[in-house]
């Protein structure tokens, strides 16, 4: 099934997934993870979630937002991997939401790519959950998610970081804002 949502994004149900009604929330035994997923970068995102489901025994509910192009491609990759098993909806995100907000930065052309802007976009998405994990494609999971969906954030916060990273960049940064 597909539907528009009324902010412009098209949604597909792929796999096994469902439709809550309006205002309902997941149970919270599912951890939703929202990834965004390129053509040109499908195989990076295929990693990202085959890295947490291999590492969590947990219910995990995959958001996968995409642009119009890839929408296909995301869903033949995943019927025929051993990813078919996973829950998650194919989330189409409109580009248009951007025009006039984006200006042209030549020094990094690849961060215009309009999925890099879905983060700030999420409650756009029509996404039911309190909470969500948000993860780049570039994110290898190496423990359960569930532990990273149970950290309690200080009212206010809107995200949570790790603090097994090994990047020491990672560490300074997160400490630097105080979290």
């Amino acid at each position: 099934a597909t539907f528009w949502s009324l902010s412009g994004h098209k949604t597909s149900l792929i796999g096994p997934a469902h439709v809550l009604p309006v205002g309902q929330s997941e149970d919270d035994n599912v951890v939703p993870v929202v990834i965004c997923a390129s053509e040109e970068r499908m195989g990076a995102t295929m990693a990202t979630i085959n890295s947490i489901i291999s590492n969590t025994d947990t219910s995990v509910f995959f958001y996968v937002v995409t642009l119009r192009d890839a929408v296909k491609l995301i869903s033949t990759y995943v019927q025929r991997s051993k990813l078919r098993v996973i829950h998650y909806k194919i989330l189409e995100f409109n580009p248009m939401v951007l025009r006039g907000k984006v200006k042209p930065d030549s020094s990094r052309p690849e961060l215009l790519h309009p999925l890099n802007f879905v983060r700030f976009y999420l409650p756009l998405l029509g996404i039911s959950h309190k909470r969500v994990i948000y993860l780049d494609d570039d994110v290898i999971v190496q423990g359960d998610i569930r532990d990273l969906y149970d950290v309690k954030l200080k009212a206010g916060h809107a995200a949570a970081f790790a603090t097994d990273c090994d990047l020491p960049s990672t560490h300074e940064m997160v400490q630097s804002i105080g979290m």
